[in-house]
């Protein structure tokens, strides 16, 4: 959204696309150096994904001819899609990080299994508020809770992006993930507190990083 409104002035357009291909960035050297970014880690492909493009058929299938795996999807189905996404950084990238552990080990966690239905309750509710009610039903607690348990679980021995960011002393997406529900929220009059919980703590490890 903000990338699009920046870019309207230029005349240009944003194609909504997202993908399930995994990276992550690997220390080469020592991270204490006084080294460039660049100098010091590089990018893993982690695993082979698809990619998901809002509505341009034929770019997707340039994209596919290519080897990159990617397929068009209809706005609606690309709401459903990004929020699910949405619903599953909300839930491991802040929990992972205030927990300092891998995505597997959330689930023996008791703080992770308190919080996850209450937070996943408060997500479900402000995005079947703000998708096409086709598709609300696919974005319901229960929905959501089999979704984000099997990212879990597909991921078990990944380091979240935001826990490598709060190790990497760098700032979190964190007001682009939970940040975006409590806005959302607000907007809709929807209370959503144990979102708000997690940008606070988040926040505190930020801050003493």
């Amino acid at each position: 959204q903000e990338l699009s409104e920046l870019l309207t002035s230029h005349s240009c357009r944003v194609i909504l696309a997202t993908t399930t291909h995994g990276a992550y960035r690997s220390l080469l050297g020592d991270a204490n150096e006084d080294h460039d970014d660049d100098e010091i880690y590089h990018v893993t492909h982690a695993g082979i994904g698809t990619t998901f493009i809002e509505g341009e058929e034929r770019i997707a299938q340039l994209w596919d001819q290519s080897g990159l795996v990617a397929t068009s999807l209809s706005k609606p189905e690309m709401d459903l899609l990004l929020w699910k996404k949405l619903a599953a950084n909300c839930v491991i990238n802040p929990l992972t990080s205030i927990l300092d552990c891998t995505n597997g080990d959330l689930v023996r966690n008791n703080y992770f299994q308190n919080m996850f239905p209450a937070l996943l309750t408060e997500i479900s509710m402000v995005a079947q508020q703000s998708i096409s009610t086709s598709f609300s039903g696919e974005l319901a607690p229960d929905k959501l809770l089999t979704f984000v348990d099997t990212v879990i679980a597909d991921t078990k021995n990944n380091t979240s992006s935001m826990r490598q960011d709060i190790m990497r002393r760098k700032p979190t997406e964190i007001k682009y993930l939970n940040g975006f529900v409590v806005r959302k929220g607000e907007q809709l009059g929807i209370k959503t507190p144990k979102n708000q919980e997690l940008i606070e703590k988040v926040r505190e490890l930020e801050a003493s990083t």
